[in-house]
């Protein structure tokens, strides 16, 4: 018997679907930390909560941005999960798809407007990071973008151009 049939009859056997691990994981945000889809399909189907936190508030999006999971994104998506959702260091699912240089995530992230502007606790937005990790294509997306603040400052007062400066990177100096 296939996973996700297994997994439909313990729900319909009454299992809690909501229930939580020692560092506050629930179901659905470990079916997402394992990349089974399909599991997480049929536990937002049976109304798990798209938006769940773990500890460091991170959600189920920010697991499938972090791998490059565009499927499981359109799956959260069509669950209206929340595209800006910050964890508690204030990383954003679009955040953490530019630090791990996942374009095609990137890419899912902002068709479906989430806001690249968006900043972290403190003050990187995802140029930023995604420059000072010399993300070339993931920097140079970004950049198409009339809506990317390529000035904006972090706390400390740098912009993305200054991180690209710093790195001695002639293409991202470029494209900003």
């Amino acid at each position: 018997m296939e996973i996700t049939k297994i997994v439909e009859l313990v729900i319909k056997a009454g299992a809690i679907i909501k229930k939580y691990n020692e560092k506050e994981n629930s179901l659905l945000l470990l079916a997402c930390n394992l990349r089974h889809n399909e599991i997480a399909l049929v536990l937002l189907a049976n109304d798990a909560e798209e938006n769940e936190k773990d500890e460091n508030g991170r959600t189920s999006l920010h697991t499938a941005a972090e791998d490059g999971n565009v499927e499981l994104i359109k799956i959260l998506m069509e669950h209206d999960a929340d595209l800006d959702i910050p964890m508690n260091n204030g990383m954003t699912p679009i955040y953490i798809a530019c630090r791990e240089n996942r374009l095609e995530a990137v890419k899912m992230l902002f068709s479906c407007q989430a806001d690249i502007n968006k900043c972290d606790a403190i003050g990187w937005s995802p140029l930023h990071v995604s420059t000072s990790l010399n993300h070339k294509e993931v920097v140079a997306y970004l950049c198409d973008h009339d809506n990317a603040e390529i000035n904006l400052s972090n706390k400390k007062g740098d912009s993305p151009l200054q991180f690209a400066c710093k790195n001695c990177n002639e293409d991202l100096v470029q494209l900003i």
